[in-house]
């Protein structure tokens, strides 16, 4: 009797089982489907969510004590006694999301219809994971996070690059938006935009650098980068774009000055969050000169920099794909994204943490600020010194 009745619950549980595990792995390869940008904004997502964790872990998080007694029972353990707290769990974070993105570039670095599926679909899957690889980081070895911080310090030099490659971007794509309005209103607001960094500039170089001569060869590269970004040498130069770039260059000192406080990881995390999401918004290659050679168009000067109207006046704006002209069955390279994403965890411990020593001058500071500045000014004379070369 008892075996008749074992039968039919026996056949009910493997039923439940197999439909469960279905239902899961189902749900884990989910292929719901979305837009190259759409998708990026939640890659984006990710990271942002994985920071806010960190912060609140860094700032609020406690280890996790295990105390159960029963009887003659008795179990005391502490979880994460150090691992789960303070600059570790920032970079144990920082090394999960980074193996996330290494992943996905790798993934997504094909011209196919697999890395177009792997860029947009199985959500669930790459939450899953992501979650995954957070939760196994306290797990690795101190040694292991020891080297990471190390590499994190010279990662943040190329991300800074990308950054800054980025900002340009944005500093003549906003010039540009503006322009189109046509109007006093919007020319207004390129002045005062412009006006406003270069102040906030000047008050952070004479307010928290340290170094005196320091200070001054900052701000006179500035000077001399906003000169010839005005100058003949560079018709297409615009004013806000110079001012965006000088006070980038000038905040990288906070990093290694006071690379601790709230003010630098606000500023950090402003310039960080603009770029990364002007780049989930553009779906087109970033271009960091904006310079057409146009014959017979009529010609604006506006603060010594050159507004290239044509025969009806309105603003020839650089070319930008969008979602609506990528067919359904185009494939998209998406690498490079992601390595972006992975560099951007890698340099989220310096925003958070800084640098472990008191010298408030850094080779890696430097570095970026010499490459920065050489990078703009390229930028800016490149196009004159090469006159028949296609720079879009």
């Amino acid at each position: 009797m008892t075996s008749l009745l074992a039968l039919p619950l026996n056949t009910a549980a493997t039923c439940c089982a197999t439909c469960t595990s279905y239902c899961a792995c189902k749900t884990l390869s989910s292929s719901c489907e979305l837009s190259i940008t759409t998708s990026r904004f939640i890659y984006l997502a990710f990271l942002f969510i994985s920071i806010i964790l960190a912060i609140l872990l860094q700032n609020f998080g406690q280890p996790i004590y295990i105390d159960i007694e029963y009887s003659f029972f008795q179990y005391k353990h502490t979880l994460c006694p150090y691992q789960c707290m303070g600059t570790e769990i920032v970079y144990r974070i920082s090394i999960a999301l980074t193996t996330f993105y290494i992943l996905m570039s790798l993934l997504t670095s094909t011209i196919s219809t697999f890395s177009t599926n792997a860029q947009t679909k199985y959500w669930v899957l790459k939450f899953t994971f992501l979650t995954s690889l957070i939760t196994l980081s306290p797990l690795l070895p101190q040694e292991f996070i020891i080297s990471w911080s190390i590499l994190c310090r010279y990662a943040s030099i190329l991300f800074m690059l990308i950054q800054m490659c980025i900002l340009i971007d944005f500093g003549y794509t906003l010039n540009n938006k503006l322009v189109s309005y046509d109007g006093i209103l919007w020319e207004s607001c390129i002045i005062l935009i412009s006006i406003g960094l270069y102040v906030a500039m000047i008050i952070m170089i004479c307010t928290i650098y340290s170094n005196i001569t320091y200070g001054i060869l900052v701000l006179s590269g500035n000077v001399l980068m906003t000169a010839i970004s005005i100058s003949p040498i560079a018709p297409h130069g615009t004013l806000i774009t110079s001012g965006i770039v000088t006070f980038q260059i000038a905040y990288y000192y906070l990093i290694g000055y006071q690379a601790s406080s709230h003010i630098n990881t606000l500023l950090g995390g402003f310039f960080t969050a603009l770029s990364l999401t002007f780049t989930a918004y553009s779906t087109s290659k970033t271009n960091v000169f904006h310079y057409n050679s146009i014959d017979n168009v009529n010609e604006l000067m506006l603060l010594d920099s050159k507004i290239i109207l044509d025969e009806e006046s309105q603003v020839v704006l650089p070319h930008e794909q969008n979602d609506n002209q990528i067919k359904k069955n185009e494939n998209v390279v998406s690498g490079f994204y992601h390595i972006t994403l992975a560099l951007s965890s890698m340099y989220m411990p310096i925003l958070l943490i800084g640098f472990d020593d008191n010298n408030s001058i850094h080779t890696e500071i430097i570095v970026s600020q010499i490459f920065g500045a050489l990078l703009y000014t390229w930028t800016l004379i490149a196009p004159t010194l090469f006159p028949n070369r296609d720079f879009d």
